[in-house]
């Protein structure tokens, strides 16, 4: 119902069913690959699967010297760190083919890296794959799989997971969908930004089933 928060269980959902009504929040946000975290060092964000998934952003570097780590992939490569400069983002997953076999549960969204001293980048999104054959989709409703934000001393963002609806009867009323990757800490002082996590797959289809 409307108002109604449901998280998938890591790394992400499949559901099947004849009938699927959807009005509050479904989400597997920052379910996907971990980010990078280090005591004063740079660490780089973890692979997702490769099958789906954005690439996640690259972490901060410090002062003229010191480079940030470099994102993990998803099926999108994730971005490189670059010495004493903010970190590259990651790359979008806009055109990833329909893998549902492969993806089933591993992560997708590649993880954001460490800044050059260590802070963390965002874990990537997790995947939502559903398939029935009808959903009714409520002006209420949303669905998200989206990488979260770096921490704000330069670490990179999330990559993006993935969401495919597979149906053969689709209603929505509006309805919000987000695989958008996080963004990057901004960064303070000497450290730099960290990159922003790419987006990940997001696919409709109707058809037979």
């Amino acid at each position: 119902p409307a108002g109604v928060t449901v998280t998938a269980k890591a790394p992400g959902l499949l559901m099947i069913a004849k009938k699927v009504i959807i009005s509050g929040l479904l989400t597997a946000s920052g379910l996907g690959a971990n980010g990078g975290v280090g005591s004063g060092v740079a660490v780089d964000g973890e692979d997702g699967a490769g099958h789906v998934g954005g690439g996640g952003g690259a972490g901060g570097g410090y002062s003229t010297t010191e480079a940030g780590s470099n994102g993990g992939r998803g099926r999108a490569k994730g971005g490189t760190g670059v010495v004493g400069a903010a970190g590259n983002p990651g790359d979008n997953d806009g055109d990833a083919f329909y893998n549902l076999v492969e993806s089933l549960g591993k992560p997708v969204g590649g993880g954001g890296a460490s800044s050059s001293n260590g802070f963390p980048g965002g874990k990537g999104g997790g995947y939502i794959y559903i398939v029935c054959n009808e959903i009714i989709l409520n002006s209420t409703a949303a669905i998200r799989a989206e990488g979260l934000n770096g921490d704000n001393w330069g670490g990179g963002g999330g990559g993006g997971g993935a969401i495919v609806i597979d149906a053969r009867n689709i209603t929505n009323n509006g309805a919000i969908f987000s695989v958008a990757g996080g963004r990057g800490g901004t960064g303070h002082g000497n450290g730099k930004a960290g990159g922003n996590g790419g987006n990940g797959y997001l696919r409709i289809i109707r058809r037979g089933l």
